[in-house]
Formats: structure tokens, C-alpha cells, sequence
């Protein structure tokens, strides 16, 4: 694959990771199985130094990485179709859900095409409060 290509699984994994997260934990893990991308909690990498796997925090930070894979799907013009599981323990053994993903790539295969996808065309402003406008 040439730098220029990008498959419909790389641009999901970017639009997951670019979720916000609370405190920027980013406390979840992904784990593709073909079709399915599947999203977990990570209780390996931040087990005990963040927020828990039901915690409401975490559980924004899941539900923003559904709306960024929604808004994925939909510029691509493909329907989101997911599966939500209960989350009963606190191992980070089940997912909190799993989506398809199509295998393939964007059609015109350029940096182009990706910009033209507004969910990659955010910024957050970490900058100190100014009351003068960015510009």
C-alpha cells in the first residue's frame, strides 16, 4: 500500500483514536477481526491509573469514539451498523461494542480525499484562554 492509499480500517482507527477522552486517557483498546472492529477497555495499559471500565467518564470516551466512527461511515456513505454489549465485569475482556468495517479503500486514494472528510479536519485548541480570535 503506497503512502497515498488508505484503507477504510486505517481511517476508522484514526477517527476512533482522535475521540476525545476524559483527561485524554484514551483508556480504550482496538482489536479488528476482518469485519468487525471491536472497542475495549484497555485494563492492561490503564487499569488503576484512570478511570474504570463502567466509570461515566470512560463511558463518554466510548460513546465519542461511536459518534467519530457514525460520522466516519456516514462521509463515506456507508451505514453504521454496530452491536452494543453490556459490560458486566471490569477485566476489559468484552467489548463495549463492535462495528463493521468495509474492506477496501477510498476510491480516489489521496490525502485529498481525506480532507474532505470533516471529522478530519478538527482541532482542538489546547491553547491558553485569549480573548483575541484565532485566526
Amino acid at each position: 500500500m503506497s503512502i497515498q492509499e488508505r484503507s477504510y480500517l486505517d481511517l476508522a482507527v484514526r477517527a476512533a483514536i482522535q475521540a476525545p477522552s476524559a483527561d485524554n486517557t484514551q483508556p480504550l483498546r482496538y482489536k479488528w477481526d476482518g469485519q468487525y472492529l471491536s472497542i475495549f477497555y484497555d485494563a492492561r495499559r490503564v487499569a488503576g491509573r484512570t478511570f474504570g471500565p463502567d466509570h461515566p467518564a470512560t463511558l463518554l470516551s466510548v460513546g465519542c469514539v461511536a459518534e467519530n466512527l457514525k460520522q466516519l461511515m456516514s462521509n463515506l456513505n456507508f451505514e453504521f451498523q454496530y452491536e452494543i454489549n453490556e459490560i458486566t465485569g471490569t477485566s476489559g475482556d468484552e467489548p463495549y461494542f463492535r462495528c463493521v468495517i468495509p474492506v477496501g479503500f477510498l476510491e480516489d486514494g489521496s490525502q485529498t480525499g481525506i480532507q474532505s472528510i470533516p471529522l478530519f479536519n478538527r482541532h482542538t485548541n489546547r491553547l491558553p484562554y485569549s480573548r483575541e480570535p484565532l485566526t
